[in-house]
Order: structure tokens, then C-alpha cells, then sequence
């Protein structure tokens, strides 16, 4: 299924690519539609090995993606679901989007074997545990920030994995980060000041997924 979903989009990309011009606002919404409602809706099944909810892996995960709050990034929210991550965040100066996701996805990687082992699992190696595409939104404003992040914290209980989001253990948003973060606090509107962030979306690896 995923692969049919990538090569409807680069069906939706390549036509403006070769006509010289940008998206269309009629693309732009298709763009948004297939990766916001199919792709979730086919994540928030449950296919694959979902390696993230392990314990020792989905916190392992969570932990990482705390480290460089408010050093590299700020972490408006993010949750760890058993198959993928979604995050809000807003790279600092000096970083890129692409380079945090590297990291987060590189480290987390190599963790995930020590990780499963000292729980007794086997992760396949010489296999990405990561897919290599993340999909990615830029923020528009005040409401689209607040739209993802509520989404954010809707997803374990769209998804069925709890029914309350506070009962999910790899979910938290700004307040709870800043209590584990050194640095100062954001200044006055700086959550809501959100056309510089980014609500990402990286998936396991995609031959897990499609089993």
C-alpha cells in the first residue's frame, strides 16, 4: 500500500515539475490529504512489527527526541506511536529540519538492537529500522499549530491505544518537556509564532510495515 501511496504522489509532483510551475493550491490539497488521512489512517491500524511500543524501545525513542530541546530545537509535542512518531517542532538557527530527523533516526536506530536485546527481542539487522521519506508540514499559523497539535495529542486514542491521551507513556507537549529541558522558558507567543515549525511524521521501516 505504501508504495502505491508514493507513486501517487510523485504522480502529483512530477506534472508541475515538468509544466515548470509550482504546486497548484488543488495539489497542495491532494498532497495533504493523501499523507494526513490515508497514510495515518493505514499507520494507526497497527501493520507491521510496531517495534515502538516495546517498552525499552518506545522510551529509548521518547528519550532521544527529548536530548537536544531547547539546545538544537523546540519540541512543541510529540508522541511515539507503535509504528511511527509525529513531532512539532521548530528547528533553531544553525539547524535544519533534515538534520534532526537524521539524527533522532540514526540514534535511535543503533539503540533500538542494544534495546531489544536486554528485553530478549531480535531486531533483523542490515535492515533500516527507519523509512527513509518523513512527511512533513510547515506551519502556517496560530490555527494550523493548533490543529496539529491537537492531533498530536488525539492520536493514541484515535488509534485506539488508550482512552484518555494522559494514559499514553510516550506523549507529551511543551509543559512537560520544559520541566526536563535547561534553558530559558519560550518568551510570550512563541508557541503560538509557529510558521518557522514543522509537524513531521517519520514511519518504521517500510518492509515492516507492509507485513
Amino acid at each position: 500500500m505504501l508504495e502505491s501511496l508514493r507513486a501517487e504522489r510523485e504522480e502529483i509532483v512530477k506534472r508541475p515539475e515538468a509544466m515548470g510551475r509550482q504546486l497548484s493550491s488543488v495539489e497542495k490539497g491532494r498532497l495533504r490529504k493523501l499523507f494526513s488521512d490515508r497514510i495515518d489512517s493505514f499507520l494507526d491500524a497497527g501493520h507491521g512489527r510496531c517495534w515502538l511500543k516495546e517498552p525499552a524501545i518506545g522510551s529509548m525513542v521518547a528519550q532521544a527526541m527529548r536530548y537536544y530541546h531547547r539546545k538544537r530545537y523546540t519540541l512543541y509535542a510529540f508522541v511515539v506511536m507503535p509504528n511511527h512518531v509525529h513531532a512539532l517542532v521548530r528547528p533553531h538557527t544553525g539547524y535544519t529540519l533534515s538534520q534532526v530527523l537524521h539524527n533522532w533516526k540514526s540514534f535511535t536506530a543503533h539503540e533500538a538492537q542494544k534495546a531489544a536485546q536486554a528485553s530478549g527481542l531480535l531486531i533483523p539487522k542490515g535492515e533500516a529500522f527507519w523509512q527513509r521519506e518523513s512527511y512533513d508540514h510547515l506551519i502556517r499559523d496560530e490555527a494550523d499549530f493548533a490543529r496539529v497539535l491537537e492531533y498530536i495529542v488525539q492520536n493514541p486514542v484515535k488509534a485506539g491505544l488508550c482512552e484518555k491521551p494522559e494514559e499514553w507513556p510516550y506523549l507529551e507537549i511543551a509543559g512537560a518537556l520544559e520541566n526536563e529541558a535547561s534553558g530559558a522558558s519560550p518568551s510570550a507567543g512563541e508557541d503560538a509564532c509557529a510558521t518557522d515549525a514543522y509537524a513531521t511524521k517519520t514511519n518504521r521501516r517500510r518492509n515492516a510495515l507492509t507485513n
